[in-house]
């Protein structure tokens, strides 16, 4: 079924692991994750037209969220 509704776009970024000296984190991974899993699941309820573009960890570049953005 194609989607009905209006267009939602959402990038989700996950970072756990920084360079040092930034700690390591632990859920950030989990949650992007978690908010992923609730938009697909609105996008298959055909509520709205979801395109979702994730980035976690080292592919969270600042050139590759730019580069998402256009």
């Amino acid at each position: 079924m194609p989607p009905n509704g209006p267009k939602l776009y959402a990038l989700l970024v996950g970072i756990n692991k920084y360079r040092y000296p930034v700690s390591k984190l632990g859920g950030c991974v989990a949650d992007m994750e978690k908010v992923e899993t609730y938009l697909e699941r609105e996008k298959k309820k055909g509520d709205f037209n979801v395109q979702i573009e994730t980035l976690t960890n080292r592919d969270a570049t600042k050139s590759e969220i730019a580069r998402l953005f256009t």
